[in-house]
């Protein structure tokens, strides 16, 4: 028979494992940028990308190239960057297009799957919402 104190002592250790649950897990894979808006479609072409590894991204922001780094908050949540992009320069809708993705990817604040996609919610100091992705 257990002494009292080992027994609480097991209790509390079994307790604290099944409250904490699961670490949540990474958005690891390639995605593909179906929506920069919440529901507003992009075009695919330039394709917007982004390909999760261990704690690193990178993908295609349509014009240029991008790379940085990302992990998981204490709350469960995600941040992206600092990113570094090539210095290519495109003309018009392209570039302006891009310069919001990568306002918007650096400022995701929580992700989640979502029937298939990656859902990533974001607050810069203009506007708030979701990108969305589809796997590549």
């Amino acid at each position: 028979m257990l002494s009292r104190g080992v027994g609480a002592l097991l209790w509390i250790s079994l307790t604290a494992c099944t409250v904490a649950g699961p670490a949540p897990m990474p958005p690891a894979g390639d995605w593909l940028l179906v929506a920069l808006a919440d529901d507003r479609p992009v075009p695919v072409d330039p394709p917007l990308t982004a390909s999760f590894s261990t704690d690193a991204v990178q993908g295609s922001a349509g014009c240029n190239r991008y790379r940085g780094g990302w992990r998981l908050t204490d709350a469960g949540g995600l941040a992206i960057g600092p990113l570094a992009t090539t210095k290519r320069a495109c003309r018009g809708p392209v570039m302006a297009r891009e310069q919001a993705f990568l306002a918007r990817l650096q400022a995701v604040e929580d992700y989640r799957l979502e029937n298939g996609m990656l859902l990533m919610v974001y607050n810069t100091s203009e506007v708030r919402g979701t990108l969305r992705f589809r796997p590549r």
